[in-house]
């Protein structure tokens, strides 16, 4: 299930309205809770070790890790050669001295020096409109200048690095690779024709299901949609109702163009140099797509996105809702709620998880590598 899905099990235990946004904010700490109290009944698990697979790209020496890195579990390798481990808690990366970490390395090979982004002395005001498929992202209330070229940029939607190559104005700034996330970020319809084969409905922009995302927490964002005439340029209008069903958003004002297959954006968070691990490689590659191994144990961080799914495998998903659902009505009393029943079956969850776990989880642990995270060369991109 993903995060969405275990939200709208705890709101339907207690037959509450699904469009209830108060209640679904208390469902979605709920689920978050849960899933790190069934987390925290033991100590490490078999299916938080992962290997990142990360391929090279010719002449660049910065990748970024998984979002969800924790800590090595063994040694990581270079197209199976191994490669030596330093660690550094605060290296800035502006100033890395890469003839230093080759000097340090005493049996004379690569290495590899692991390491958090700092933050960068930025302040991340305002909101930006990435779009699949482009390399300009716009803003509104942003104040870009030249200090974030050469940083990474990260729409807090999507989660992926990418290399910010230049500043167009304080308002837009352009990537060295195009955005290729899944923010809200595609194709629509602005309104609809009439028998007449008139446009109509103009304050209406049709999604659909199986390509758009559209969701109630939309509603006072900004969308930005292409000019009818195709001319490249876009308007900007505030959305003020969602129907997540039928996938439409209705506008606060007409959207003055009409058509099908218009570019559009929706208004998300972004981070110039979040917070994440990186590893500097040295020698820097001189190919693309050589194989950078990294076995590790992940960290579950929390949901956040409504696709977002958690670490935990999916036969053990309803431990989650089930302890969500109890800790949901512990707060939010509902007389059609048996507590005890959802704290039983959420124990009962844990426990079947822990010796699943612990049956299978020593094979695990030899082959290191229950599953493998591939990471796409445009993870950073540059």
């Amino acid at each position: 299930m993903n995060f969405r899905q275990m939200q709208d099990y705890v709101l339907q235990a207690g037959q509450i309205p699904l469009e209830d946004s108060r209640a679904r904010q208390v469902a979605r700490q709920s689920v978050n809770n849960a899933m790190q109290e069934l987390l925290a009944t033991q100590k490490t698990w078999s299916f938080l070790r992962l290997t990142a697979e990360i391929l090279t790209e010719a002449n660049k020496q910065i990748y970024a890790l998984p979002q969800n890195f924790g800590n090595l579990l063994a040694s990581p390798s270079l197209n199976g050669n191994p490669l030596e481990v330093f660690e550094a808690e605060a290296l800035e990366r502006y100033t890395y001295n890469a003839d230093e970490a080759d000097t340090q390395s005493s049996l004379n090979r690569s290495s590899m020096t692991i390491t958090r982004l700092t933050q960068a002395p930025f302040a991340n005001t305002g909101f930006v409109f990435p779009t699949f498929g482009s390399k300009n992202v716009r803003g509104i209330n942003t104040a870009f200048d030249t200090r974030v070229v050469g940083r990474f940029f990260k729409s807090m939607r999507d989660g992926e690095l990418y290399e910010i190559d230049s500043i167009v104005s304080a308002t837009e700034l352009k990537l060295k690779q195009e955005y290729t996330g899944s923010s809200q970020a595609g194709r629509v319809q602005v309104g609809q024709q009439d028998q007449t084969g008139s446009w109509v409905d103009l304050d209406l922009v049709f999604g659909s299901p199986n390509l758009t995302n559209f969701r109630e927490g939309m509603i006072g964002y900004t969308i930005y949609l292409q000019d009818g005439t195709n001319s490249g340029s876009y308007i900007e209008r505030k959305i003020i109702d969602v129907d997540e069903y039928q996938q439409i958003l209705t506008l606060e004002t007409n959207a003055d163009n009409e058509g099908t297959a218009l570019f559009y954006s929706i208004q998300d968070a972004y981070e110039i140099d979040p917070l994440q691990y990186v590893i500097f490689l040295q020698p820097i590659p001189e190919e693309d797509d050589l194989v950078i191994s990294i076995p590790y144990e992940a960290v579950q961080t929390p949901l956040t996105g409504d696709n977002d799914t958690p670490l935990i495998p999916f036969q053990h998903h309803q431990a989650i809702t089930a302890g969500a659902i109890a800790e949901y009505y512990s707060i939010e009393s509902s007389q059609i709620v048996d507590l005890n029943f959802w704290s039983a079956k959420a124990a009962k969850g844990a426990a079947h998880m822990w010796l699943k776990d612990n049956k299978y989880g020593s094979a695990h642990q030899k082959a290191i590598r229950p599953d493998v995270v591939r990471t796409r060369r445009t993870t950073i991109a540059r």
